[in-house]
């Protein structure tokens, strides 16, 4: 089984759910990744996230994969895009996370959200503040809002 992608509307949402899980003095919590950048290579998404060799081999066939910065020198080539802050945006109709969308044509890449908590919004709408992190306790990539 796959790793999940999970999309809080705000911190509220993120601490009702995680709530027992949070330590005061750690930033998210002790089991959290910080995911530090995300890259599209051939139609799959790459999330680097902020540790060394604590990612031994990443599953490279799925959509999407996570990855430590030791692997992201072997695995990159130089034609990799690099997905900035407001290039991110959520389409509650279809339930995805899109990649680079433009107005009136299709995203460079999607995939699917596996649980949005908090109020959906109405129509689609570009994430802008983002904490992003990697769960590996629970093997999930959460997107918080702000």
């Amino acid at each position: 089984m796959g790793s999940s992608i999970y999309v809080f509307s705000n911190i509220d949402e993120y601490i009702k759910y995680y709530g027992s899980k949070i330590d005061e003095k750690q930033p998210i919590n002790m089991s959290c990744l910080k995911v530090l950048d995300i890259y599209l290579k051939d139609s799959k998404v790459f999330f680097i996230v902020d540790s060394n060799n604590m990612i031994g081999r990443p599953d490279l066939t799925r959509s999407y994969a996570i990855i430590d910065q030791t692997m992201k020198n072997k695995i990159f080539t130089g034609d990799e895009i690099l997905v900035k802050h407001g290039d991110l945006s959520y389409d509650p109709k279809k339930n995805h996370l899109e990649f680079m969308s433009k107005f009136l044509r299709k995203p460079k890449l999607w995939v699917n959200v596996d649980r949005y908590f908090g109020d959906k919004p109405k129509k689609k709408e570009k994430i802008t503040a983002i904490v992003r992190f990697y769960d590996f306790e629970l093997n999930r990539i959460v997107l918080i809002q702000f």
